[in-house]
């Protein structure tokens, strides 16, 4: 198991609760995939520097987790169709132990 970061950039106007009910569909696809969430962070609502799909701000939510690097590619796979999310970012996470 490895440590990731990931965050989501949501549509804002399909997810009116600021993306909370998004959080437990990412939760219920971790634990499918057999990984654990660490952190979930509310980033909030922030402005684009371009506009995405004609939009120009949206809801940030960021997670720390714990996943196989094999099953990695099925979680992004997961997302890649969703039109309710702009961007799903997949990222190492590398702090140091202690700040873990």
């Amino acid at each position: 198991m490895k440590t990731y970061e990931i965050v989501f950039v949501l549509d804002e106007r399909h997810h009116r609760d600021g993306g909370e009910e998004f959080v437990g569909s990412v939760s219920d696809q971790v634990e499918k995939l057999g990984g654990r969430i660490i952190e979930k962070n509310p980033m909030g609502r922030r402005q684009f520097a371009r506009p995405i799909k004609k939009q120009t701000a949206g809801v940030y939510w960021d997670f720390i987790i714990e996943l196989d690097p094999s099953k990695v590619n099925a979680f992004k796979d997961a997302y890649r169709l969703d039109n309710t999310v702009f961007r799903c970012a997949v990222l190492v996470d590398n702090r140091p132990e202690s700040v873990k």
